[in-house]
């Protein structure tokens, strides 16, 4: 088909092999099979699932490990960092080194922190261990990316929702499995369990994926001495503002403004490379800024389905708001919801595959605004709590294959890992934001009742306006979809316009709108 489109248009042999470069993906008898990189995927977005929530998992039995200290916190904050920090570059170092070598080092750092963070003895081994297990959060990125690379491209967007959906549910079975081993085995066993998952996924890659046939990059001509400027740039707004409750505003606002200019300086700095570490011009094109702006609105909004429910869920029955379930039932009660994901996700994908993912996105928008909705005028009722968060996951879980699909829709393959990466940044900084809001939302109206203890807990119409709030964001987000033009069809099935390079702008050659 590629020999007889050349022939037809008569192109430029330059554009010719551009044009093989970007569709060229490697045969089922290379990558063995197809259900054998689906096997990869799902394992290495296991890890990446199980990172953050092993952590939160185990904090109640590292308060209890360490009592007396304050900083027990800081083994949170470090992971978020270096998630946040590690998704943008690891995404970067898989497109020019190759994403199996990345995937392999992030693994064997992060199942090395897990490590740590079991065996050693002090506080500070397992902030350290924490810091290292946050390179997990590079996984998602690097694991789209393999996806394009050895997929056929049909088949890449049911790929993003079949990773979707791993990261969901495994969040969901890690924090039920991991709170038992904690139970059992203190904290230590936890993050045991990590590095075990850590060294299968390890064996998977090692075994299923074959290395890849370019050679790597090189990066003489990068300047990663001010390329790497946005790491601590990113860092201090990130602790700035999770720090905000321990600090105050003046002196986290101290440290987020300075960051701020300094992520200024540094986008400017890259924008006049020939050839920069992160390409802020990729990430400017329309749809992906608008896609990136959407993940945003996730982050401050919706995503927090799991902090918000745990609450109300666990919340004591004598405040009249809550319905008093234990840890466990709504571990159980979480797992339920997340598991909803596991159809959700692939057919998300492969809507996205069909139809583009401008509209799987629009879906997943609507229905979690309708979900929000309802919790907003109706939260007393414990079917309703459930069965709204049941919806709420289902289009969450919509939405979010859909973003990673319409940046890997804008992309060029090569710069796949590097785009979905600093999409998982704007996630992050968003999550951490969303996280004091609605602290503060919470908090501006409380019930109390000595009879019961000391506890100080959110009203029902602090909850009504937290509710309130995520449904105004999902509006948000749902009029930024809206805004993303839908893309022109390929006539290559499953082949996106930017995997045909500028041939879409040949004359004689046109694509029909999609629907």
């Amino acid at each position: 088909m590629v020999y007889m489109l050349h022939a037809t248009c008569n192109l430029h042999s330059n554009l010719f092999r551009e044009l093989r470069m970007n569709q060229v993906a490697p045969s089922i008898s290379q990558v063995r099979s197809v259900g054998s990189i689906y096997l990869v995927l799902i394992l290495v977005q296991a890890v990446s699932a199980a990172g953050l929530t092993t952590v939160y998992t185990t904090l109640t039995s590292l308060y209890k490990e360490y009592a007396g200290s304050n900083n027990v916190g800081w083994a949170v904050t470090s992971y978020l960092l270096f998630s946040a920090c590690g998704s943008a570059l690891c995404g970067r170092l898989g497109d020019l080194l190759g994403r199996r070598l990345m995937i392999l080092i992030a693994l064997a750092i992060s199942g090395s922190g897990a490590a740590i963070s079991a065996v050693v003895p002090s506080l500070v081994g397992l902030i350290a261990g924490c810091a290292m297990q946050g390179l997990a959060g590079s996984l998602t990125p690097l694991d789209i990316g393999l996806a394009r690379e050895l997929l056929p491209p049909r088949k890449v967007s049911f790929a993003v929702g079949i990773i979707s959906a791993a990261g969901i549910v495994g969040a969901g079975i890690t924090y039920l499995f991991a709170g038992w081993v904690t139970d059992h085995f203190a904290s230590h066993g936890a993050f045991l369990m990590k590095t075990a998952l850590a060294a299968l996924a390890m064996i998977a890659v090692v075994k299923l994926v074959p290395k890849q046939g370019h050679r790597p990059a090189n990066l003489e001509r990068i300047d990663f001495v001010r390329g790497i400027l946005f790491a601590p740039a990113i860092a201090g707004v990130l602790i700035g503002v999770d720090r905000i409750r321990v600090w105050g505003w003046p002196w986290a606002t101290g440290l987020i403004i300075p960051c701020s200019i300094l992520l200024l300086i540094w986008a400017r700095h890259q924008l006049r490379q020939t050839i920069p570490l992160i390409n802020i011009r990729l990430l400017l094109g329309r749809q992906v800024l608008l896609a990136n702006c959407a993940m945003a609105c996730m982050g401050l909004g919706c995503i927090q389905v799991g902090q918000m429910l745990s609450l109300l869920l666990q919340q004591p029955s004598w405040t009249h708001v809550g319905f008093g379930l234990t840890a466990t039932a709504a571990g159980w009660a979480f797992l339920a919801q997340a598991s909803t994901s596991a159809i959700a996700s692939p057919m998300s994908g492969r809507m996205a595959s069909r139809y583009g993912a401008r509209r799987a996105s629009l879906y997943g928008a609507i229905i979690v605004l309708g979900a929000w909705s309802i919790l907003t005028y109706e939260h007393a009722s414990f079917p309703v709590v459930i069965g709204t968060a049941v919806v709420n996951m289902i289009g969450l879980s919509f939405v979010f294959s859909a973003i990673y699909n319409l940046i890997v829709e804008a992309t060029p393959p090569e710069s796949t890992s590097e785009a979905t990466g600093m999409a998982s940044v704007v996630l992050a900084i968003a999550m951490a934001v969303a996280s004091q809001i609605l602290f503060k939302i919470l908090a501006s109206d409380t019930v109390r009742d000595p009879r019961h203890g000391v506890g100080v807990f959110p009203s029902s119409h602090a909850y009504t306006l937290a509710f309130a709030y995520i449904a105004a964001v999902c509006a948000i987000c749902l009029c930024v979809l809206l805004a993303i033009p839908a893309r022109l069809r390929a006539p290559l099935r499953g082949m996106a316009p930017s995997d045909l390079g500028p041939l879409h702008r040949v004359r004689g050659v046109s694509f029909r709108r999609g629907r």
